[in-house]
């Protein structure tokens, strides 16, 4: 996601559903292109979404997929974690307040749904590109849509 001329890159898996889940977060200043390390998330996980809303990065859902226990779409994450951007400091949400009430991972839903897809905010607009039309990686989609998001 980019926030005030930086692009922010955290966690992911680096094995597809395999393994490698990874806590990171690396920011990217778009300005003068160098990368930096920032703290590490407090759990890794996949197919999740993260925002910026006042300063801070919210991570939210996604799981810590696992073929090779044939766990791949049910170790879901209920838990939020969010960086304070200006601190440098990573929190969890409570666990009985703000907790992520249906878990969930890998979603995208406009006029197709999309799995494991991309989506960034530009302007006045969300841009989604790419994922797969279903669950498990099947039916690769390289279309992007736009959702104008209303004025307040």
């Amino acid at each position: 996601m980019i926030h005030e001329s930086k692009l922010l890159v955290v966690c992911g898996i680096v094995n597809g559903h395999w393994d490698g889940h990874v806590a990171w977060l690396d920011v990217c200043d778009l300005k003068t292109r160098v990368w930096s390390r920032l703290p590490d998330a407090p759990r890794a996980r996949d197919r999740f979404q993260a925002t910026v809303i006042a300063g801070k990065l919210y991570a939210v859902g996604g799981r810590r997929s696992s073929a090779p226990t044939k766990e791949v779409f049910t170790r879901l994450e209920p838990a939020t974690d969010v960086f304070d951007l200006k601190t440098a400091a990573w929190s969890t949400l409570p666990t009985a307040t703000d907790n992520l009430p249906t878990p969930r991972a890998g979603t995208m839903n406009l006029a197709r749904g999309r799995h494991g897809s991309g989506i960034a905010g530009v302007g006045d607009a969300l841009y989604i590109a790419a994922g797969s039309g279903k669950r498990g990686g099947s039916l690769e989609l390289d279309t992007t849509e736009s959702f104008a998001l209303p004025i307040p």
